[in-house]
């Protein structure tokens, strides 16, 4: 995951931050802008570092494999057509497959040939890649492999939006030996007017995390910051990451004593005329201490206090507002608006 802290992340950070995965379920490598001006705080890559595609983004890709018997370019689906829509994290579900469980997929449940039939179902693959043969060992845990798809898509498909690209990408990790789902991460870049996994909905269906993390940042541009927000649901095995969200600073305060204010509104994240946000959705086996997770666990939650630099705090110590009073109010308003003092960029 990458963090900016300058002026510009308010037009590149949720399109930089994305780590692009590869058809064949290998690793994509962060781009060359953002390794030039990001702070990398990352605990858990989707992948290890393969060559970037160097064909311009498209919405409908052509994927070519980075192993197996066939160089031939494999046709891929247009994002547009894929059954996830824009709703992609509670809507347009399988019959009977409610969160934790994503597109038919459940961790701890779900083997090799779900994955494979949710490519071919979910996003119209058909058969025609596969996922599991062209998958790759992964370099962090041993005795797992890891596969995945990314599109790039072009603003144009949801609405006119002054953004480079939207983003959506698929990652999945499974054992060597028992073909079990061990994990999945979801990475999307999406536009502001599209809210229907933004914190505010997530805590109006899933209800009080059970941990919530905030970490606010004024850049050198003084009405400039940026909110990265996480929200865990350990007893599902769910987090769920709101990186580096643009948000106007502001003084606050009488004459004797002013404060900088961020403000974040949890349904309409971002500045007009940007991507809002870019987000990762993970899902490991439920879980019930952040300090003593599986390898899995903490190759893609972590704690977020010990492992991200600059660190998290907790969500109370910068909205002073507990995770019950902000969930309670999110549940009864259509757009809940908190505030936080926000550290030096």
């Amino acid at each position: 995951m990458v963090m900016m802290t300058t002026p510009k992340a308010c037009w590149l950070a949720p399109l930089l931050a994305v780590l692009a995965l590869s058809a064949c379920g290998g690793v994509g490598a962060s781009t060359p802008a953002a390794a030039a001006t990001a702070q990398a705080s990352e605990p858990a890559a989707i992948a290890s570092p393969s060559p970037t595609p160097t064909a311009p983004p498209s919405s409908t890709p052509t994927v070519t494999p980075t192993s197996g018997p066939s160089p031939t370019p494999v046709p891929t689906p247009a994002f547009g057509s894929a059954k996830v829509g824009d709703d992609f994290l509670f809507g347009n579900q399988p019959e009977g497959c409610e969160l934790p469980c994503w597109q038919g997929l459940r961790v701890g449940e779900s083997n090799v040939d779900d994955i494979q039939a949710m490519f071919d179902t979910a996003f119209g693959f058909n058969g025609n890649h596969d996922f599991i043969e062209h998958a790759e060992r992964d370099e962090k845990i041993m005795g797992l492999f890891h596969t995945g798809f990314g599109w790039m898509i072009v603003p144009e498909q949801y609405e006119p939006v002054l953004s480079p690209a939207v983003y959506f990408g698929v990652g999945a990790w499974y054992d060597e030996k028992a073909k079990t789902l061990e994990g999945m991460r979801l990475q999307v870049s999406l536009p502001r007017s599209k809210n229907g996994a933004s914190p505010q909905r997530v805590l109006q269906k899933l209800g009080t995390p059970t941990h919530g993390f905030a970490k606010m940042e004024q850049t050198q541009q003084a009405d400039l910051g940026f909110v990265s927000l996480m929200l865990v649901y350990a007893n599902s095995g769910i987090a769920i990451e709101y990186i580096s969200i643009p948000i106007t600073i502001y003084w606050k305060g009488t004459i004797d004593e002013i404060d900088d204010t961020g403000r974040i509104c949890l349904g309409s994240l971002g500045l007009p005329g940007n991507i809002a946000y870019h987000l990762e959705v993970d899902f490991v086996e439920p879980f019930v201490d952040l300090d003593n997770l599986s390898p899995m666990q903490q190759r893609l939650i972590g704690n977020p206090i010990a492992l991200y630099r600059p660190p998290y705090k907790s969500f109370e110590d910068v909205f002073h507002l507990t995770l019950e009073e902000v969930t309670e109010r999110a549940q009864r308003e259509t757009d809940t608006c908190i505030e936080g003092i926000p550290s030096e960029g």
